[in-house]
């Protein structure tokens, strides 16, 4: 059996998938997020590169425009999404992001209030109720199958792969967290409220934002962008990755040139020039791929990298744009902590939505996804600072990079 992990080069979104290939020609496909903010002239190809028939489970992690507004091409490049598993939004949540979505524009508002209808009939919507916390005890572990119906599961569930060419004592987990974040609604009511909004009908009245007579676009943007993590108060974690620790699955990574594009020169895309120079210029291999098509393995047993032993744990933590000051990660995932390879910096390496406590217990290899061009100065200089400090490899995968590889196997 072999696993591939891509973290494709979308720029300022996020577009994750993984393809767990099993004897006879048996394969499971999940995708974390699919959206980019702004009209990228080859948005539509990065999306529909990915040689993808079904998509068994879609993870959403949460409903900003930039992480599902490439739904609809996703939607129309595959035969069929079988299952959605998205963050359960309580009715005031709802209608607060239906209101805010209307009044700026983002044309996702059928997926917040009917996710059936944006999906297909047959799509099982599987919604993860929220968690302030570490969940409770964990339950036994579900198997998804074809027959698993819609329905709603709560934060930590364990969820497997129901597949009978799956091997002997594989135990590939999928564990959802839905972190719901009062910091955020705290921050959002502050802003609405010095801006003379009332949070109170944003909440409570579908049809407030109806009447463009009561908003200010400009302004809500300004809102909007100042929020670190955005508006959503709800983020959906996901770990990927076994659960016992006497697996012997182990991760090898490599760059994928893209296949309409030239290489990248090894200059930095002028605006992230604000990120600090390593030590060690074996380091640019992960972040700006070299001159070539063809893979790029990164050589983890090299001596550039005394730590290597440290790169081959299989498992993925999933962010989003969640927080990590407001997510222990290490409690909440303790369980599978171990086994995590890779962390998924959350918010394109915004510092606010950074902290170092995730680092600290073993290196990690940390994607940043992340656009040349954004104007919030993302990734920050200090986020990228702290994961080289803590012996981990930040990998910038860029609207001008290569696909980010991940093999286990």
């Amino acid at each position: 059996m072999q696993i591939k992990r891509t973290f494709h080069p979308i720029g300022q979104g996020g577009f994750f998938t993984e393809q767990h290939l099993f004897a006879g020609g048996d394969s499971f496909t999940i995708v974390y997020d699919c959206g980019v903010r702004g009209n990228r002239r080859d948005r539509d190809y990065v999306v529909q590169h990915p040689d993808l028939l079904d998509i068994d489970i879609l993870f959403i992690s949460h409903f900003d425009s930039d992480h599902v507004s490439m739904l609809s091409v996703l939607k129309d490049h595959v035969r069929k999404i079988k299952k959605v598993v998205l963050p359960l939004l309580h009715d005031d949540e709802r209608i607060l992001l239906t209101n805010l979505f209307r009044a700026l524009g983002h044309n996702i508002l059928t997926l917040i209030n009917h996710p059936q209808k944006f999906f297909d009939p047959d799509t099982r919507i599987i919604q993860i109720e929220p968690s302030d916390g570490v969940d409770g005890n964990p339950r036994d572990p579900i198997t998804f199958t074809d027959q698993t119906p819609s329905g709603q599961l709560p934060s930590g569930t364990r969820i497997r792969i129901g597949l009978p060419s799956a091997p002997a004592g594989h135990d590939w987990t999928f564990i959802p967290h839905n972190h719901r974040c009062a910091s955020r609604r705290n921050a959002l009511e502050t802003a609405l409220v010095a801006a003379h909004y009332d949070p109170t009908s944003l909440r409570t009245n579908p049809g407030y934002t109806l009447d463009r007579a009561i908003y200010n676009r400009a302004q809500l943007k300004t809102i909007y962008n100042g929020l670190p993590g955005g508006i959503n108060q709800n983020s959906l974690f996901v770990y990927s990755g076994p659960e016992q620790t006497t697996t012997s699955l182990k991760l090898i990574s490599y760059w994928v040139a893209r296949r309409e594009f030239s290489a990248l020169s090894s200059t930095p895309p002028r605006n992230l020039n604000h990120l600090p120079v390593l030590p060690f210029n074996g380091f640019a291999d992960f972040i700006h791929p070299p001159q070539s098509h063809e893979p790029r393995t990164i050589d983890f047993p090299s001596l550039l990298y005394p730590w290597h032993w440290s790169f081959n744990k299989p498992g993925c933590l999933y962010t989003g744009d969640g927080d990590l000051n407001s997510v222990a990660v290490q409690q909440v995932f303790s369980r599978v902590w171990d086994h995590v390879g890779t962390l998924q910096i959350p918010h394109h390496g915004a510092s606010a939505c950074f902290h170092a406590g995730a680092l600290l217990q073993h290196p990690v290899i940390c994607p940043i996804a992340v656009g040349t061009t954004n104007g919030h100065g993302h990734p920050a200089g200090n986020v990228f600072s702290t994961i080289y400090r803590h012996r981990s490899i930040p990998v910038l995968v860029t609207d001008k990079s290569f696909e980010y590889v991940q093999l286990i196997c």
